[in-house]
């Protein structure tokens, strides 16, 4: 049974979530599209589909500034516990660009407020270029090792 292309979403401001959401909605099934409110909702969120039987990963969007885990340490995180996902796309969306300690495995950088004529690009790109790489057989989060 191939796997299903799960997104997560990790934002701590409802409406950002919302946004996404509606934006991915004509582009990606609304039960594949997993929803987090801060970094460590996000990180146990991670966990939970990286063990799915039915879904992987196909892409991370996160914000930078969150509470209990920002952004930049949700990712740090993902790359460190999971070193099978370094195929897995990330990308972030915050309202400051991000500084000189930004941390490795981040893919693409998006600002806030989501100028959806930039973003739905990025996100296709990314998302794309994840479900080739499942397709091909590289080894993604949730992916049969």
């Amino acid at each position: 049974m191939e796997k299903k292309h799960a997104i997560l979403v990790v934002d701590d401001d409802p409406s950002s979530l919302s946004m996404v959401r509606l934006a991915l909605g004509p582009l990606v099934q609304a039960d594949l599209i997993h929803e987090a409110r801060d970094g460590q909702e996000g990180l146990d969120c991670f966990h939970a589909l990286a063990l799915s039987s039915d879904k992987h990963i196909a892409l991370v969007l996160t914000d930078g500034k969150m509470p209990r885990r920002n952004g930049y340490q949700l990712i740090e995180a993902i790359r460190a516990l999971h070193p099978d996902v370094l195929l897995l796309p990330i990308i972030l969306m915050s309202g400051s660009l991000p500084g000189a300690t930004t941390p490795a495995g981040i893919n693409a950088f998006v600002h806030k407020p989501l100028d959806m004529a930039y973003f739905l690009p990025v996100f296709q790109h990314w998302y794309q270029m994840s479900i080739q790489a499942a397709k091909n057989g590289h080894r993604l989060a949730g992916a049969a090792h």
